[in-house]
Parts: structure tokens; C-alpha cells; sequence
């Protein structure tokens, strides 16, 4: 990553954390933050109560996992980054005029993982 060594070691922590939790952890975690309807968009799934299952424990696939350790470590990154708690599920929930006025839930959805990143960097950036 290109930038401040605190704002590597700010995301690559938020990673860290993001990959210590399990599918139900994650699952959980997401829906507090930016609601079940979102995570099973992100991860792909077709129904929002999926999501209920994966919070009672059971285990998301595999690209499902993953996309929750993706949002997760965004979150992470920037709630750290942020004076204001529900500033980070607001800038992934919101559309955002580096991602051409898309949402980076959506975004992220989409697969484009690396502009989502990016612009999150961009973000923390600001915020600190």
C-alpha cells in the first residue's frame, strides 16, 4: 500500500482484526453496523435471511467469508479513522462521488474492490 505508514498500519490492523472473526462473528458484526439487507448484497446472496443463518452459526462459503472480511476491515479502518461512530457504515452506505456516485457497498458488490480501497484510503486520509 502507497501512503502514510499510520494509515498502512491503520488498515492492515483493521485486516488483521477482519480475518480473526468467523463467519457468524462477521455476520453479526456487519448486520449491526450497515443492516442485513446490505451485507447479503455485498456477499452476494440472494435473501437477507441467509445472513440470520450465517449469525447462528452457520458458515458462510467461502466468497461470502471473504467479502465479510473485505467490508469488515473498511469498517474497522474507518470507524478508527473517524471522530463520529456511525461515520464509517454512513461512507459505505452512502453514494460517493469518487466511485462515480455509487455507494461503495455497491461498489464493492460489483467487484470493484481496489477503487473501494482506494477511496477509502482517500478517506481516512481526510478524517485524521
Amino acid at each position: 500500500m502507497n501512503g502514510a505508514p499510520g494509515l498502512d498500519a491503520l488498515f492492515a490492523n483493521a485486516h488483521r482484526r477482519a480475518l480473526e472473526m468467523t463467519g457468524p462473528m462477521l455476520a453479526a458484526y456487519l448486520k449491526a453496523k450497515i443492516g442485513r439487507p446490505h451485507v447479503a448484497r455485498v456477499t452476494n446472496v440472494r435473501f437477507a435471511n441467509t445472513v440470520a443463518r450465517w449469525e447462528r452459526g452457520t458458515e458462510p462459503d467461502r466468497y461470502a467469508l471473504n467479502r465479510m472480511q473485505l467490508v469488515a476491515t473498511l469498517l474497522l479502518a474507518l470507524e478508527e479513522a473517524f471522530d463520529d461512530p456511525g461515520g464509517a457504515a454512513r461512507w459505505l452506505t452512502l453514494d460517493n462521488p469518487g466511485l462515480g456516485f455509487r455507494a461503495p457497498i455497491d461498489a464493492l458488490a460489483e467487484g470493484a474492490v481496489p477503487n473501494v480501497f482506494a477511496a477509502a484510503r482517500e478517506c481516512a486520509t481526510g478524517a485524521r
